[in-house]
C-alpha cells in the first residue's frame, strides 16, 4: 500500500487541451516520487476533460479527476479551494495548466523548507517561457527576470506584501513556482472566492497577501519552472481587454478590508496600500490613515542587487531618518540610496536642499537633486561632502536644469558599510518656502509607531 503523499499538488484548468499533458509529464518526472495530483475540471468545454480523465485513469494511485456538479464553472479561486479540502499533502503546490515544472521542482524546494524549519512557503525564480512556440523571433527571449528581493534569504512577515507587486516592485511569483505548507494555507483560509470573472488577475495576489502577512517566506535564487507566455494566457487576455487597472482597484480595496477587519496596523503596509490608491484619485480610509508614519510616504530606499540596507525612523525623534548598511556586494552606479520623493522642481528656478547629518565614523556621501526615472539624470546638483560623528547641518544651494513632477533628493552611500544618520531633510523653492511633498493628507503619529525593517524594495 502506498504511503501517504508528502506533496499535494493542485491543478485547477478550464479548457486545458492545448497544454495539459505537458502540465501532468513535468509532474509524473519530479525526481520527488512522493506527491498526488489533483486535477480540477472548472467547467472546460475542450477536450481539456477527456485528457485529464485519462491521465487519472491511467496513473489512479497518483492523479484524481475532480470537477464541480453539472461540470459547472465556478471560478479558480473555488476550484482549487475544492482541492485543497481534498488534499492529504503535508505541503501544497499549484501548478498552472499552461505552465510546467523542471523535474528537481519539488525535491528542492522541500530540501529548503526542511533545511528552514520557520519557513512556510518557498519560491524562486521563474523562467519566462518564450521560445515553447518554435517560432523564430521567440527562440531568444527566454529570460529570468530578476526578482527585486534579496535572494536565498528568509523574509518575515509581512515585508514581502511591501517589497513585491502589487503593492511594491520586486516580481510577485506565480503560483506554478510556490510549495507551501498545508498548515499555513489553512490558517489563512485558502483562496477568495470573490475574485472570479473579470478580477482573476489578482486571485493569487490576494492568497499571497494573505501568506505575506503571516507567514516567513524563503526567497531562492533557484529555478525550477517554466512560466509560459502565450497570447491566450489570463493576464495578457485581462491586460488586452483593458480589465488590469479594474482587477487592481478592486485587489486594493479588497486588501484594504482585509487589513481593517484584521486589525492590520503595520504602518508600512499602509503607506505603500496608500501609495498605490493615490495613483487611482483615492485614498484610504481614514482609520488607516491613522496608522502611517508620514515618513513612510516620503522616503524609501533603492538598492543595487547584492545590498541590504534599511531605513529607522526613530521612535524618540519623528523628524530623524536612520539609514543601515548590513551588506554591499558590489559597487555600481549606485550602492545604497536613500531618497525622499514626489518634489516637484521648475526650469531655471533655484532651490536649496537643507538636513543634519552625522555619521557612525568618518565618511563621505554624495548629495544630488535627479529625476526618478530611467536614465536618473541630474537636475542641477551633485555634491560631495564629509560626515563626521557629530551633528552638522548642511545646505546645497542649485538652480534646476529642467521641470520635473517627480524629482528626488538623493543621498548616495556607496559602498561603504557605515551607517549614516539624516534628520530634517528639506527642500526650498525660490521663494525661500518648503516645497512638500505630494501627500494627500496630513497623518499624525500614532502612539504605535514605525517597526523598523530588514530592506525597502528596489525600483
Amino acid at each position: 500500500m502506498r504511503s501517504p503523499p508528502v506533496v499535494s499538488v493542485i491543478m485547477a484548468f478550464k479548457d486545458g487541451e492545448r497544454f495539459i499533458r505537458d502540465a501532468i509529464d513535468s509532474v509524473l518526472s519530479q525526481s520527488c516520487r512522493s506527491w498526488e495530483l489533483l486535477l480540477v475540471d472548472d467547467g472546460s468545454t475542450d477536450r481539456g476533460t477527456v485528457l485529464a480523465r485519462e491521465c487519472a485513469e491511467k496513473h489512479p494511485e497518483l492523479i484524481r479527476y475532480v470537477e464541480h456538479p453539472n461540470h459547472e464553472n465556478r471560478g479558480v479561486c473555488v476550484s482549487r479551494n475544492v482541492a485543497l479540502r481534498l488534499a492529504i499533502g503535508e505541503y501544497i503546490a499549484f501548478l498552472d495548466v499552461d505552465d510546467i515544472w523542471l523535474p528537481h521542482k519539488l525535491e528542492r524546494q522541500l530540501s529548503i523548507l526542511t533545511a528552514h524549519p520557520a519557513a512556510e512557503m518557498v519560491y524562486g525564480s521563474s523562467q519566462y517561457w518564450y521560445s515553447w512556440s518554435g517560432n523564430a523571433e521567440d527562440l531568444e527571449r527566454d529570460h529570468i527576470p530578476d526578482l527585486g528581493v534579496v535572494e536565498d534569504t528568509l523574509f518575515e512577515p509581512p515585508l514581502l506584501l511591501t517589497l513585491l507587486h502589487p503593492l511594491g516592485r520586486g516580481a510577485a511569483p506565480p503560483p506554478s513556482d510556490v510549495l507551501v505548507r498545508r498548515a499555513a494555507v489553512e490558517r489563512v483560509g485558502g483562496f477568495e472566492e470573490q475574485f472570479r470573472g473579470g478580477l482573476t488577475l489578482y486571485e493569487d495576489q490576494a492568497f499571497l497577501a494573505k501568506l505575506y502577512l503571516n507567514s516567513p517566506v524563503f526567497v531562492s535564487s533557484e529555478t525550477w519552472d517554466k512560466y509560459r507566455i502565450h497570447a491566450d494566457s489570463n493576464v495578457v487576455r485581462q491586460n488586452r481587454s483593458g480589465q488590469g487597472d479594474a482587477g487592481r482597484l478592486f485587489f486594493l480595496d479588497w486588501l484594504e478590508s482585509y487589513l481593517r477587519d484584521h486589525a492590520v496596523r503595520d504602518p508600512r503596509i499602509w503607506a505603500v496600500l496608500h501609495r498605490s490608491l493615490r495613483a487611482y484619485g483615492r485614498s484610504v480610509s481614514h482609520s488607516g490613515i491613522d496608522q502611517i508614519d508620514p515618513r513612510a510616504i516620503t522616503w524609501w530606499l533603492r538598492l543595487t542587487r547584492g545590498n541590504i540596507a534599511s531605513l529607522v525612523f526613530p521612535l524618540a525623534d519623528p523628524e530623524a531618518v536612520r539609514v543601515v548598511i548590513t551588506e554591499v556586494g558590489k559597487r555600481a552606479a549606485f550602492d545604497v540610496q536613500a531618497n525622499l520623493t514626489q518634489f516637484e522642481v521648475k526650469h531655471a528656478h533655484r532651490y536649496s536642499i537643507e538636513y543634519r547629518a552625522r555619521a557612525d565614523t568618518p565618511r563621505t556621501m554624495s548629495v544630488g537633486l535627479a529625476q526618478a526615472h530611467a536614465p536618473w539624470n541630474g537636475l542641477g546638483l551633485y555634491d560631495q561632502v564629509d560626515l563626521t560623528t557629530a551633528w552638522r547641518e548642511y545646505r546645497h544651494e542649485l538652480v534646476v536644469t529642467a521641470d520635473d513632477k517627480n524629482a528626488r533628493i538623493h543621498f548616495d552611500l556607496g559602498d561603504a558599510s557605515i551607517s549614516v544618520e539624516l534628520d530634517s531633510v528639506r527642500l526650498r523653492g525660490p521663494d525661500g518656502q518648503l516645497v512638500e511633498p505630494a501627500i494627500v493628507f496630513q497623518p499624525h503619529y500614532p502612539a504605535e509607531r514605525w517597526t523598523p525593517s530588514k530592506q525597502t524594495p528596489n525600483p
